[in-house]
């Protein structure tokens, strides 16, 4: 026979059972979705994603999804764009893997670390605080203070050359300092053991990946620079930013064009110089069809110019045809 309470009991399991049995699956589902950290913006040839059970081809425009490693074959490259702004490109047999994401906003990281395997690799940071960044190869870890590096991974060497910015290299509890561009920090591990070194030439820059497509290091957006060098994107009459590629054509003062013609200010500015648009300004002038006076001075201050007096007072133009 039951009892009040042992029913209660009962019903109250099975109450929980069924909403948290939807939750927990829901959660786990959660847990198992891909967190996307950007796209493919330049592939060439064959670049895949490497799966546990599977290759998969990558194509531009792809998504790239935290955890997936990133492989390119021996004539192909590609180049990652992070959601942050990011650029990662890989040169031919490199592979990469986007370890740990975790956003502090939309389109900036509050952490985000990169595994480099082995490869060539040129990284330019994003929008997010450049503590955010963190790179890892089989002998080096790498902290970001600023903006392109250069980085060649081997078996036993790391290369970090430094492009613009700073950047801190550490192997174990060896570490430096990469300040000025052209410094590279070379890792380099024989027997065993583990070396830093820092060198005040690169050896190496990504720049003789680019041969075989120069896309790889071709310049930025000019979005990008001017938001890197903290210059205003520029803006036309209306607070309309101008769009990328748009031609913005200028008056002599300055300003844009609207809708194709200069404003007021442009006849303002004409005015403002001397005889310009004074009809009577070659009244200052001698006159071709009248006599100059021997001892009239000339006004470009050389000697008396000679009597000038052409058939019919006038001067004769060529008349030019077609």
């Amino acid at each position: 026979m039951w009892n009040k309470d042992l029913m209660k009991s009962v019903m109250l399991n099975a109450t929980v059972a069924l909403v948290a049995g939807p939750m927990a699956m829901m959660a786990s589902a959660m847990a198992q979705q891909p967190v996307k950290v950007g796209q493919a913006e330049i592939i060439r040839n064959e670049v895949l994603n490497v799966g546990e059970a599977q290759l998969i081809p990558i194509n531009i425009g792809d998504v790239v999804v935290r955890d997936e490693v990133v492989r390119t074959s021996a004539d192909s490259d590609a180049r990652i764009g992070l959601l942050d702004d990011t650029k990662l490109t890989l040169g031919p047999v490199s592979t990469l893997k986007i370890d740990r994401a975790v956003y502090s906003g939309e389109t900036s990281y509050k952490q985000i670390t990169i595994r480099l395997t082995t490869g060539a690799f040129r990284f330019i940071t994003g929008d997010s605080d450049k503590k955010s960044y963190k790179i890892e190869t089989p002998f080096a870890s790498i902290g970001i203070r600023g903006t392109i590096l250069d980085i060649k991974v081997t078996a036993n060497q790391t290369l970090v050359s430094l492009q613009d910015g700073k950047a801190s290299v550490c192997a174990g509890t060896q570490c430096t300092q990469l300040l000025k561009r052209g410094e590279t920090a070379n890792v380099l591990r024989e027997n065993g053991v583990t070396q830093i070194t820092r060198e005040l030439t690169p050896s190496w820059t990504f720049a003789s990946v680019c041969a075989a497509n120069s896309a790889l290091c071709a310049p930025l957006p000019v979005a990008n620079v001017l938001k890197k060098a903290s210059l205003p994107v520029p803006v036309l009459p209306g607070n309309k930013p101008a769009k990328i590629g748009k031609i913005t054509r200028f008056c002599p003062n300055g300003q844009p064009t609207v809708n194709g013609q200069c404003g007021p200010t442009q006849t303002a500015r004409d005015s403002s110089l001397s005889l310009l648009n004074d009809p009577a300004r070659d009244s200052t002038l001698p006159l071709l069809n009248g006599p100059l006076s021997p001892s009239t001075p000339s006004p470009l201050g050389g000697t008396d110019l000679p009597q000038v007096n052409p058939p019919g007072g006038r001067l004769s133009i060529p008349t030019l045809r077609r």
